[in-house]
């Protein structure tokens, strides 16, 4: 084969690498703060196919979130959450895992509160006695 095309080729390959981890950065970046429509009409607009990364990651870490308040019975800080959810070997790709788990907490005001001087509870269950001393902020 003739040297340009091979250059070419090989160039066609390392930027088709690159927008698929711009793609990835976008995409996770929407997931935790929101937004993102003008993204998803361009990437139609010029007919890029995108591979959707199938991660369960958000899920269980919600549910691993819920499980360590639950277990613990009382509110827990988001470093108490992420040091409970560490522990139970998931991969979290973040350089400050704890900035992580709550934001996905603080995204999924259905699942968990946050309580002022607390830490993060779980929506609709109430609060034990012991722990009623600031009222519930979903913030």
């Amino acid at each position: 084969m003739d040297r340009s095309i091979d250059r070419a080729l090989k160039e066609k390959a390392e930027l088709e690498a690159r927008l698929a981890k711009l793609n990835n950065y976008i995409e996770m970046h929407h997931e935790l703060f929101g937004g993102g429509e003008h993204f998803f009409a361009m990437e139609k607009s010029v007919n890029i196919k995108r591979k959707r990364k199938v991660s369960g990651t958000v899920e269980r870490l919600k549910q691993l979130a819920a499980e360590a308040i639950r277990l613990e019975g009382r509110p827990l800080t988001r470093g108490e959450v992420t040091e409970r959810v560490m522990a139970t070997g998931i991969a979290i790709n973040s350089k400050d895992p704890a900035n992580y788990i709550g934001t996905v907490m603080w995204r999924n005001p259905e699942i968990f509160l946050k309580i002022d001087g607390l830490g993060y509870w779980l929506a609709g269950v109430p609060l034990p006695d012991d722990q009623k001393l600031n009222s519930p902020s979903v913030d």
